[in-house]
């Protein structure tokens, strides 16, 4: 019987066939009963391959929504795909013809558990690689933690509660070294310098990082760390230290006060600290003030970029904890 010949079917022909059927299947009930648990199987495996694909892709598209919003493409340079298969057992994957982490994991309904183990199987290879092996290692489980946490929280909200309640306890445990290098780098991702400016430097100095000893690169990132921290301390109006000059990492960083506060020199008070900052061999500077006054941060941006031979790199949009709220700011970053 051909397709065609189904399809000369009349609809009286059709009602036959289910009636001649439906008489088999009363007078042999267990051939029913056979017949509905295959047609009921192939129901679930149908079902259960479109939440698989549907899961996947909510998680893939998580993961490359997090890096486009955030500008995040340097620090994880890699998309993610995901990879259902049998077993517990679960690893990751550069896939460098793609430029995908494969990720793969057994598929459990639980999407909020998978999300998770699929973001640390994802950041384990695609966070900073070409950087990773050439800094400590705890501080690349402490910032991977960080890391993770805040694509969590950004994309997945429902599970922060398996990330702080499970895996930090898991990853941290009694390591008391690994604890405070995580809250210091909390810190200065509530600041919004954990992308910003602290990986962005530690990406900067890739090849320097290669040249220096293990105890003089943990001395010189552990410095950079405490300069950063110094701004969550930091009081309304308190003068602190702007300027970090190490042997690897040589940055200021400008704050600019509100409009209202700068009625004498306005913007060119900043083009003279960029300048200065040349003068004194520093390598980057960062200039940084809230959102609210995006058009006075702008004007400084552009004045600094007419006034020095600095070269404006890229300006981003960021969120920090101040006075208990989250507020909304920018930041330039230049290159000499």
């Amino acid at each position: 019987m051909t397709i065609h010949d189904i399809a000369a079917w009349t609809p009286w022909t059709v009602v036959g066939i289910a009636v001649g059927l439906l008489i088999y299947f009363l007078m042999n009930p267990a051939k029913a009963e056979k017949w509905g648990a295959i047609i009921v199987g192939l129901a679930e495996k149908i079902s259960t391959r479109a939440a698989r694909r549907s899961a996947a892709s909510d998680i893939q598209a998580a993961a490359s929504n997090y890096v486009k919003e955030t500008g995040s493409g340097d620090i994880l340079p890699y998309g993610l795909r995901i990879d259902w298969v049998e077993g517990d057992e679960v690893e990751s994957y550069v896939d460098k013809v793609h430029n995908d982490v494969v990720a793969v994991m057994q598929y459990k309904k639980n999407r909020s558990r998978s999300f998770v183990t699929a973001i640390r199987e994802y950041t384990s290879k695609a966070f900073i690689p070409a950087v990773r092996h050439d800094i400590p290692r705890s501080l690349v489980t402490a910032a991977e933690l960080v890391m993770q946490e805040k694509i969590i929280r950004a994309e997945r909200r429902d599970a922060m509660d398996i990330f702080t309640t499970e895996v930090l306890p898991h990853q941290i445990g009694t390591n008391s070294e690994l604890d405070a290098l995580y809250k210091s780098l909390k810190r200065i991702e509530e600041l919004g310098f954990f992308e910003n400016i602290f990986l962005n430097e530690i990406l900067i100095a890739r090849e320097g990082l290669k040249t220096f000893g293990e105890p003089e690169k943990s001395e010189e990132i552990d410095a950079l760390i405490d300069f950063l921290s110094t701004f969550h301390k930091r009081a309304p109006g308190e003068d602190i230290e702007l300027v970090h000059d190490r042997k690897l990492f040589r940055l200021r960083v400008i704050l600019v006060a509100r409009p209202a506060k700068m009625h004498t020199g306005g913007a060119a008070i900043y083009a003279r600290r960029a300048k200065k900052s040349l003068s004194m061999g520093l390598r980057s500077v960062y200039v940084t003030g809230t959102k609210d006054d995006r058009k006075y941060v702008v004007k400084v941006v552009e004045r600094i970029s007419a006034d020095t031979p600095l070269s404006l790199e890229w300006v981003r949009d960021y969120k920090k904890i101040r006075d208990m709220k989250m507020r909304n700011y920018t930041i330039a970053f230049f290159r000499r």
